[in-house]
């Protein structure tokens, strides 16, 4: 936009110095000013607005536009301002916050990041709400060929979609049995431990099972100091187990 000073480097009809340009204001064609003045310093006589009486003539209603315009006292030059600025400089700051995509304000945001939420849990949902969580499904995007598998069910492919909304979902069903066969395992050891048996034969249908006599880390923290004291009582024993396999028939 224009500042006006002596306004002759400003054109009077086509460029933004009140407002919108007056050729839109007033809804002119550019032939019907043709024989007009075009510098805004042929409308200003004595550092007052004037118009020719043809001008005038034509548009009655230029005169109380150009007057809500200031010329200054003094004499200066005309200059370029930017309207989204309190005093017409444009920086960095202003050209950026322009140029930038203006999201929508999140109501969600201020309910992630909040005291009562550890910051490390507030990342990963953060992180996870925007697509960035490092799941096999986004590695494979960012050209990372790996096989997938969750590392909760062991059974799907681990993603964006199947963590918050199967792992934590269907899967804590799956979390639930792993618990109670997990105590059936726990109950089989210390029952032969009060009765002083050392040789114990455990079978079992879940392969979670098996993985977490191998595996410590797969056991649920709730349960971790009791799997503890059956590892402990296991030294004395001689444990065989045994992976029991379901096949499944259909008939046609």
């Amino acid at each position: 936009m224009e500042e006006v000073g002596d306004g002759r480097n400003i054109q009077f009809w086509t460029d933004e110095w009140c407002g919108s340009p007056l050729i839109h204001t007033l809804n002119i064609q550019e032939q019907d000013i043709a024989g007009f003045p075009k510098n805004v310093s042929d409308y200003i006589v004595d550092k007052n607005w004037w118009l020719p009486p043809e001008v005038h003539a034509n548009y009655p209603n230029l005169k109380s536009l150009v007057q809500h315009v200031a010329l200054p006292a003094d004499a200066s030059q005309d200059k370029l301002v930017w309207k989204g600025s309190a005093d017409g400089e444009l920086t960095a700051k202003i050209a950026y916050d322009f140029k930038r995509h203006h999201y929508p304000i999140l109501s969600w945001a201020k309910t992630v990041w909040c005291i009562d939420i550890p910051p490390s849990k507030s990342l990963v949902a953060w992180t996870l709400m925007h697509d960035k969580l490092p799941t096999d499904e986004n590695l494979k995007i960012r050209g990372c060929n790996l096989p997938s598998i969750c590392s909760l069910c062991y059974a799907c492919e681990e993603s964006s979609f199947h963590l918050p909304l199967k792992t934590y979902g269907s899967c804590v069903i799956e979390v639930g049995i792993l618990n109670a066969k997990l105590c059936g395992a726990m109950s089989a050891i210390e029952i032969a431990h009060r009765f002083h048996w050392n040789q114990l034969w455990i079978e079992t249908d879940s392969s979670l099972v098996v993985k977490a006599f191998k595996n410590d880390a797969l056991i649920p923290w709730k349960l971790r100091n009791r799997w503890s004291n059956c590892n402990c009582l296991l030294r004395n024993m001689n444990m065989l187990l045994y992976h029991m396999f379901f096949v499944k028939k259909y008939l046609c």
